[in-house]
């Protein structure tokens, strides 16, 4: 027995140095190991919870809730850890999920939300420079009178630096990826759909197309294609109200995308600074609204305006707000229609110089701005059949002229006619809370479960295209979250095969509605994107 245990020690010590050591020769395999190591112990800890509390009962939905919140505290700031690690497939996962408060633990999006386009910078000092001269095959400066060092966003496989050309004066943004990031992406891949088969089944079908359109991302020449694709079905008509950057084809290589600099900001922080003034406006800081705001969201209590409603409402706050500054400056205003303060001023300062006004800036209309959006990517869905499948809030920005600027295309699909009209059908069927036909047209399309369970369908296809509100997330009279959701459906009926057009279709769809619910809207897609629906089956049949 004891030469047993020695004989199977020595085999699992020289297996472990086997191991350690290809890990530490393979960068790709020592990511793995990495993962595996520091990810599935965690996975482990949040399942115990809940397999004391859903699978078996042992312990009630408030005790779990505790321990819930005590694993989020401490497990988000490992995750955080071992993203910023890995960086690769993980930190674009974080990035993509980041556009959904309602699917993550505030811990958890605390840092998520960063990754947008603010994540630490893999790049050593001038390599950022050293593979745009690679890959232009001569001296950067001959290229560009300036190139910005300091990248101005970094992403999960490159960064963006702003720079001017050298032939014509042009503020560009040149856009970087860096070297190994396809490679390091594709292990990473192939280990996180190991992990979902394993122990997360319900997300392989989905992964699979996820997985096929992310490894689009790595040849900036194609996505420069993408970027003149979109500029060109977009423009003519949305030119008032967003802009696509021009993309520079001549200088576009697999590892370098050079086109227009926008000047903005991200949607995000336009948006947090607008609601810092509405804060300050109640006596509060924006840390202290937003926590009432959560507050109010885990309670139950925040009521979800429609975009319509949400418009109404901006157009109410920015009255209320003009009527106030009106009154507020009225003996200013009064004042500075007479000269004597004017004299004043110029016998003191020797300036001609009335008294200052103090306006309020004016918040944004978010009901504006997300019905904006959503139309943009209608079209695109409809009108032209080639979208952006990742409208994450970072490749969203407030362009200093009041548009919206669009940006970031590395993920752009393509649908056949015949794609589009199955996916506008079902809209339509959606909208018409149709179960029969939606079951009906998702079947013809290719999906596949083990049951052909319609009603199963019917939820499934709400959530990923229309709308995940509490009749859709309500199984067997209890409303679930987004996580429990999806596991519920694939108890009751497991997914074999989800049509390529709707998964990458939905991702868009989810995403818009993600950003929505960020501010406060819950919306329906199907009912916004309906009439769009039936004028591009009108037009085609």
């Amino acid at each position: 027995m004891g030469r047993t245990l020695k004989v199977i020690g020595g085999a699992t010590g020289t297996t472990f140095g086997a191991l350690t050591a290809l890990g530490y020769y393979d960068e790709g395999f020592g990511r793995t190991q990495t993962f595996w190591s520091r990810a599935f112990p965690i996975f482990l800890r949040y399942r115990w919870v809940q397999f004391l509390n859903r699978d078996m009962g042992w312990i009630s939905d408030e005790e779990a809730s505790t321990k819930y919140q005590s694993l989020h505290d401490s497990m988000s700031v490992r995750c955080r850890d071992l993203v910023y690690s890995l960086r690769g497939f993980y930190l674009k996962n974080a990035q993509m999920m980041s556009g959904r408060d309602d699917f993550f633990p505030e811990q958890y999006l605390e840092w998520m939300k960063e990754t947008q386009d603010q994540a630490p910078t893999p790049f050593d000092v001038g390599e950022a420079e050293r593979i745009v001269a690679d890959e232009f095959g001569k001296p950067i400066d001959e290229v560009f009178s300036f190139f910005d060092p300091t990248p101005t966003g970094v992403a999960s496989i490159g960064q963006v630096h702003r720079a001017i050309l050298k032939s014509n004066g042009k503020e560009v943004a040149v856009k970087v990826q860096h070297g190994g990031a396809e490679r390091l992406f594709r292990n990473d891949l192939a280990t996180s759909k190991t992990f979902c088969v394993w122990f997360m089944p319900q997300h392989v079908p989905v992964f699979d197309e996820m997985e096929k359109q992310f490894l689009t991302e790595f040849d900036y020449a194609e996505e420069a294609k993408n970027v003149e694709l979109i500029r060109k079905n977009i423009m003519p008509k949305w030119s008032h109200k967003v802009q696509v950057p021009q993309a520079y084809l001549p200088l576009c290589t697999k590892k370098v995308l050079v086109m227009d600099y926008l000047h903005g900001r991200r949607l995000v922080d336009g948006v947090k600074e607008s609601y810092s003034h509405i804060a300050k406006r109640m006596g509060k800081t924006l840390e202290e609204l937003e926590a009432e705001q959560n507050a109010k969201r885990k309670a139950g209590k925040l009521k979800l305006r429609s975009i319509k409603e949400e418009a109404a409402h901006a157009r109410k706050l920015r009255l209320m707000i003009t009527v106030g500054d009106y009154f507020k400056n009225s003996l200013r205003l009064l004042a500075n229609a007479t000269a004597v303060p004017h004299l004043v001023n110029y016998i003191k300062n020797g300036q001609l110089k009335g008294m200052e006004i103090n306006w309020t800036p004016i918040p944004l209309d978010m009901g504006e701005i997300m019905d904006t959006l959503i139309a943009v990517h209608g079209d695109q869905l409809f009108t032209h059949g080639a979208f952006n499948g990742d409208p994450h809030p970072g490749n969203v920005l407030l362009l200093t002229d009041g548009r919206l600027g669009l940006i970031d295309f590395g993920q752009v699909k393509k649908l056949t006619i015949d794609e589009r009209k199955n996916i506008a059908k079902v809209m339509l069927q959606l909208e018409s809370n149709d179960v029969d036909g939606v079951a009906g047209t998702v079947y013809a399309m290719g999906g596949r479960s083990k049951y052909s369970n319609k009603e199963v369908c019917y939820k499934l296809t709400s959530f990923w295209l229309d709308r995940d509100t509490e009749d859709i997330m309500t199984v067997d009279g209890k409303v679930l979250n987004i996580a429990d959701f999806l596991d519920a459906m694939e108890a009751k009926d497991p997914v074999g095969c989800i049509a390529e057009s709707i998964i990458m279709s939905g991702r868009m769809l989810l995403l818009l509605r993600g950003l929505a619910m960020a501010f406060g809207m819950q919306i329906s897609m199907a009912q916004l994107l309906a009439p769009k629906a039936q004028q591009f089956l009108d037009s085609v049949h």
